[in-house]
């Protein structure tokens, strides 16, 4: 009976700004030296925030890589293991609204190494399933990374009408290198490109309800940075030198 690969938990609900974490989990009879694991998540609603090996089985690093939307962790142990083991813990943070899979990929992706032969001994996985809730509005926007951005709230009643809230509107960066300056109000904010290209998401909340009870409305922005085009070949030279 060949060994399993599985996330746990299986399914979460979130908002905007919610964090998960999905436990990788191998499980079966065969010992195991050494893993591969391959997952793919969808870039647009999550940003993988953390990976923790403390508890890992498979303490020895080899490879770890990842960019938005795929991790690659291959990981190794000295004495092999067997049975119910806790490869990592990987932290999401959920950075738009829609549902998508953190999924394992196949196709000799993900391979768990058996001690006596090195023979894959992978069957089945199970993926998580994340679904993250809708917000009240959302804006993209992109810059170039010498650039930035003021963004201001509008907030109005569904009839058109200015919306007072309680106290000033949150802001807060979820996910990405670009950073933010908040006016005092909390109704405006310049968003300032990172240095780095790439993706930033941000989180506006606020308490539309004025009395004591909460109602939370939000926002969402995601700044894509990209760079800048050179507009000369910037030729020069050096003092002559005796050849």
């Amino acid at each position: 009976m060949p060994n399993t690969l599985e996330l746990n938990p299986a399914q979460a609900q979130l908002k905007v700004g919610d964090r998960v974490n999905l436990e990788i989990i191998m499980d079966g009879p065969e010992l195991v030296n050494a893993a591969q694991v391959v997952l793919n998540y969808p870039k647009a609603v999550l940003a993988l925030t953390g990976i923790d090996f403390a508890g890992s089985a498979f303490p020895i690093e080899a490879i770890t890589t990842s960019i938005p939307g795929r991790l690659q962790l291959d990981r190794g142990v000295t004495q092999p293991v067997s049975g119910l083991q806790t490869l990592a813990i990987l932290t999401f943070t959920a950075v738009g609204p829609g549902q998508g899979l953190v999924e394992f990929i196949r196709n000799g992706m993900c391979i768990l190494y058996r001690a006596a032969d090195t023979v894959d001994v992978l069957g089945a996985t199970a993926d998580a399933l994340i679904t993250v809730a809708p917000v009240s509005s959302a804006l993209d926007i992109s810059l170039n990374n010498a650039q930035k951005v003021k963004v201001f709230l509008n907030p109005r009643t569904p009839s058109g009408l200015p919306a007072p809230l309680d106290g000033p509107p949150r802001w807060g960066v979820l996910a990405g290198a670009s950073t933010l300056l908040v006016d005092s109000d909390g109704l405006a904010a310049e968003l300032i490109s990172s240095d780095a290209l790439g993706d930033t998401t941000y989180l506006i909340e606020a308490d539309a309800d004025l009395g004591a009870g909460v109602e939370t409305i939000s926002g969402l922005v995601r700044l894509t940075v990209t760079g800048q085009n050179s507009p000369a070949m910037g030729l020069n030279f050096s003092d002559p030198v005796p050849k």
